[in-house]
């Protein structure tokens, strides 16, 4: 899982142009600074309570970051290759410097709780040069409590970036 640790996401600025034709995204909804951890490469596999479907590997989903009180924000794009559940502690603990899951927190391993890793594919990063408000964000991420929801979220076109 070396491979997870090595930093490709890219900058990118955003394309301006009249165009409001909506791209539909899938979206995944973290809390600050989690978002900005896996889009800078820094945390390489997202944790969960629950698997991600095969329908949704090697997607392109818009991270979108909130602190939890502020407006959400569209910070970038990334694609999960794989998951995986975890069947112990032992494996979970091993994975720590890649999901980088603080000891103790709410989201830490507890026994006889499911975990699933999301794998993020380091080559499918993009990092905007500018967060996209809230306010342009159409849909709803993929939030903890809905694991069924099939999640989408629009962005305007003029607002996808290009290299």
């Amino acid at each position: 899982r070396e491979q997870d640790k090595k930093k490709a996401s890219k900058r990118v600025k955003f394309q301006e142009n009249n165009e409001e034709e909506l791209i539909e995204f899938y979206g995944l909804g973290l809390q600050h600074p989690w978002g900005h951890k896996i889009i800078k490469g820094q945390k390489t596999i997202e944790t969960r309570n629950y698997p991600l479907s095969q329908d949704h590997l090697n997607k392109p989903f818009v991270i979108i970051e909130t602190n939890g009180k502020g407006p959400q924000q569209a910070i970038g794009l990334a694609t999960f290759r794989s998951c995986h559940e975890y069947k112990t502690k032992e494996e979970w603990e091993k994975d720590r410097p890649f999901h980088l899951v603080e000891v103790g927190s709410q989201f830490d391993w507890i026994e006889d709780k499911t975990k699933f890793g999301y794998h993020v594919d380091q080559d499918s990063i993009v990092q905007f040069s500018g967060s996209i408000p809230h306010n342009l964000v159409k849909g709803h991420p993929l939030w903890p409590t809905y694991p069924s929801l099939k999640a989408k979220v629009f962005l305007p076109k003029s607002k996808i970036p290009s290299e």
